[in-house]
C-alpha cells in the first residue's frame, strides 16, 4: 500500500522523470545494437544458404529446392528491413513527430509480411506449375548433406532470432524469427522429398513445393493480421489492465480508477490517460501531489505516461444510497456496463455521472438521453446528466 503523505514537490518529480528518460533513452540504444545484431546474422545466413539453394536446385532441376532459395532470399530482405525499420523507429522525438518514430516498426514488420506472402503465392503458382508439366529431378548425396546443414542453421537462426524478438518486443525481429523456423521446415520436407524420389523413385517435387508455399503464405497472413492490430489499436490485455488499476488504487487516497486509456506508439512506447476517484474534501494541493505521485510511479513500474483526470468521490450516506438506486435503475437496461463518477449537486439539484456501454449500443448519445428521461421521471427533483463512456479495457 503507497500510505506516505510526503508531498512531492513537482521539480522532484520531473527531475526522476527525466532520469527514467535517461534509463529508457539507454534501454532504446541496447535494444537495437540486439536487433541489428541479429538481423545482420540473418542477413549473412540467409545470403549464403541462398546462393547454395539456388545453385542445387538449377543443378538438380527440383523447384522445391529452387523456391526454398528464394525463400531464403526472401528471409534476408525481411532482415535488412527488420534493421532497417529499427533504425528509423529508434529516431528520436521531434516538433512534427512528438511521441517518436516507434510504429516504423509496425510498417516494416507489415512490408516483411507482405513480402512473405508475395513469396508464398508465386511459389504455389510455380509449384502448380511443376505439377501439371513435371520436370526430371536429379540428387545427389553432396547436395542432400549441403541441405540439411542448411536445417541446422536455419533452426539456430529461427530460434536465436524469436527469441530475440520476443526478449526485445521487437514484431519485425519475432516476422523474422518465424520465416526462418518455416525455412527449416521446408527444406527439411524437401529432403523427405528428395529421398523418396531416390529410394522409391516417386516425384513429389510439385506437391511439397505446393504444401511449403500454402504453410507460408498462411505465416504471412498471421504476421500481417498481427501488425494490422497494433497499428489500428487493440484492446488492452485485460490481465494487464486490471494490474494496471490495482497499481493506481493502491495509493491511500484512491477510491476508484475508471476509464483506462493506453495508446501504443511503438514497441515499450505507451502513453494513456486514466480517471481517479477522490474524496471531495480534497484541496486541489493534495490532489496534484496525488496525481504527480501516481504518475512517477506509474512511468517507474510500467514505462507508462500516464495523464490523471479527477471524479469527486460523494461520501454522503444518503447520496450514497441514491446512488445505488440510480445504478439499479441504469443497470436494467441492455449494454449499460458499469456507472461511476456520481455525484450530487444539492444547490443546483442536479446528478451526474457516467455510464459504460458496450459496443451493441450504436448512438450512445440517444442511449444517455433516454437514462435521463427515465431517471427524471423517477425523481423529478432532480436533473440529470448521464456522460457516455466506451468500453475500452476490463
Amino acid at each position: 500500500m503507497h500510505t506516505e503523505r510526503e508531498v512531492l514537490h513537482p521539480l522532484t518529480v520531473k527531475f526522476e522523470m527525466r532520469n527514467n528518460d535517461t534509463e529508457q533513452t539507454t534501454k532504446y540504444d541496447s535494444r537495437e545494437k540486439v536487433i541489428v545484431h541479429v538481423g545482420i546474422w540473418g542477413i549473412v545466413v540467409n545470403f549464403v544458404y541462398a546462393i547454395f539453394k539456388g545453385i542445387i536446385g538449377l543443378a538438380s532441376g527440383s523447384i522445391a529446392i529452387f523456391l526454398d532459395a528464394i525463400n531464403n532470399l526472401s528471409d534476408a530482405i525481411s532482415s535488412i528491413i527488420a534493421v532497417g525499420g529499427t533504425k528509423l523507429a529508434m529516431k528520436p522525438a521531434d516538433k512534427f513527430h512528438p511521441f517518436g518514430h516507434g510504429r516504423i516498426e509496425y510498417v516494416s514488420a507489415m512490408a516483411i509480411a507482405v513480402l512473405i506472402v508475395a513469396v508464398g503465392i508465386m511459389s504455389f503458382v510455380s509449384a502448380v506449375g511443376k505439377i501439371i508439366h513435371p520436370t526430371e529431378t536429379h540428387y545427389t548425396t553432396t547436395m542432400l548433406l549441403i541441405m540439411a546443414t542448411g536445417v541446422i542453421a536455419k533452426l539456430w537462426l529461427g530460434i536465436y532470432t524469436t527469441n530475440a524478438g520476443k526478449r526485445e518486443n521487437s514484431d519485425s525481429l519475432s516476422g523474422s524469427g518465424t520465416e526462418n523456423l518455416f525455412d527449416a521446415i521446408i527444406t527439411f520436407a524437401t529432403i523427405v522429398s528428395a529421398l523418396i524420389l531416390m529410394i522409391w523413385d516417386i516425384d513429389l517435387d510439385g506437391w511439397f513445393g505446393a504444401a511449403i508455399s500454402l504453410i507460408l503464405t498462411k505465416a504471412g497472413i498471421d504476421i500481417l493480421k498481427d501488425t494490422f492490430d497494433d497499428i489500428l489499436g487493440h484492446r488492452v490485455d485485460s490481465m494487464f489492465s486490471r494490474k494496471l488499476k490495482a497499481r493506481i488504487m493502491s495509493f491511500a487516497e484512491v477510491h476508484g480508477a475508471y476509464d483506462l486509456i493506453l495508446n501504443n506508439y511503438g514497441p515499450d512506447n505507451m502513453v494513456g490517460s486514466v480517471n481517479i476517484e477522490v474524496a471531495e474534501g480534497m484541496t486541489a494541493k493534495q490532489i496534484h501531489a496525488l496525481t504527480l505521485k501516481i504518475q512517477r510511479d506509474i512511468s517507474e513500474t510500467y514505462g507508462i505516461y500516464l495523464a490523471v483526470g479527477i471524479y469527486a468521490y460523494d461520501n454522503n450516506p444518503e447520496h450514497l444510497e441514491f446512488q445505488e438506486e440510480v445504478r439499479k435503475t441504469v443497470m436494467k437496461h441492455k449494454g449499460a456496463m458499469q456507472l461511476h463518477g456520481f455525484i450530487v449537486d444539492e444547490k443546483q439539484k442536479s446528478v451526474s455521472f457516467d455510464v459504460v456501454t458496450d459496443f451493441s449500443v450504436k448512438n450512445r448519445k440517444a442511449f444517455c438521453h433516454s437514462l435521463e428521461e427515465e431517471l427524471e421521471s423517477l425523481h423529478p427533483e432532480y436533473k440529470f446528466y448521464a456522460n457516455p463512456d466506451l468500453d475500452y479495457c476490463d
